[in-house]
């Protein structure tokens, strides 16, 4: 299950597949949980270790599409706000 800060932070994801866009919700949200740690001790367990690293080494993820909806949260918050710094 994601944490609903990771849902609403990769909300407008889009990769062009369901399962990809679910998969980085997930992603994150496993991440988010243990941001020290690697992937292989972040996640829990072999499968969501693979799953993790197909995501990665998926052609249809990139650096753009993994960071977009990020920026676009960060620009939602700082709308928000009369000062930013």
């Amino acid at each position: 299950m994601s944490a609903p800060w990771a849902e609403e932070e990769m909300s407008t994801v889009a990769f062009g597949d369901q399962r990809l866009d679910t998969r980085a919700v997930t992603l994150l949200s496993t991440l988010g949980q243990r941001p020290n740690l690697s992937i292989p001790a972040a996640c829990r367990g072999r499968a969501e270790m693979k799953a993790a690293y197909a995501f990665f080494d998926n052609d249809k993820v990139t650096f753009e599409g993994i960071i977009a909806p990020h920026l676009a949260s960060t620009r939602q918050r700082m709308a928000e706000q009369d000062i930013v710094l």
